[in-house]
């Protein structure tokens, strides 16, 4: 049976936490640096949503990509409220055995996102003049290739315009 008090489980969600945790500071720092050379607020950044708008904004995307995100983020929340109650109460089995139909709803929620990451990875190289060889590195290594566009100086922004 599953143990939540067991010890090893308990380094292993530290471990997984803090890493969690890391990852969260170093994506919102190099987020804000990238917000701020593509000249949009640097605040949205901290804002979770907002940030996936912005980055969309970046990449020339249309607004009702929108909607892809605002549900995805909605139906990780429901997610984890329920693998959180499958380990509060002690049975792991809940959340794989009764709850099928959400396992199937987050692949394809979880789908719809990578399909839109993928267009925002090839706007945001597209945006600041990097080819598609760039954007396949920024979908599989996003703090990596994020990083290199927003600290490298010689890298520049160039603002959509509706003629080209």
């Amino acid at each position: 049976m599953f143990d939540p008090n067991h010890a090893n489980f308990s380094l292993m969600l530290t471990i997984g936490l803090i890493f969690i945790v890391v990852y969260t500071i170093v994506y919102v720092i190099i987020n804000w640096f990238l917000f701020k050379k593509a000249g949009q607020p640097a605040w949205a950044a901290l804002i979770p949503v907002y940030d996936m708008y912005i980055f969309q904004k970046i990449a020339g995307l249309k607004i009702y990509w929108l909607i892809a995100v605002i549900i995805f983020y909605a139906h990780s929340t429901w997610l984890v409220i329920i693998f959180v109650n499958a380990v509060v109460s002690n049975d792991i089995y809940y959340f794989f055995g009764k709850n099928f139909l959400v396992l199937q709803l987050s692949q394809i929620f979880l789908t719809l996102f990578y399909v839109l990451w993928a267009f925002i990875s090839v706007g945001l190289a597209r945006r600041f003049g990097r080819k598609e060889e760039f954007a396949i590195g920024i979908f599989f290594l996003i703090p990596i290739f994020l990083g290199i566009l927003a600290f490298n100086k010689r890298i520049r922004y160039q603002a959509f315009s509706e003629k080209a």
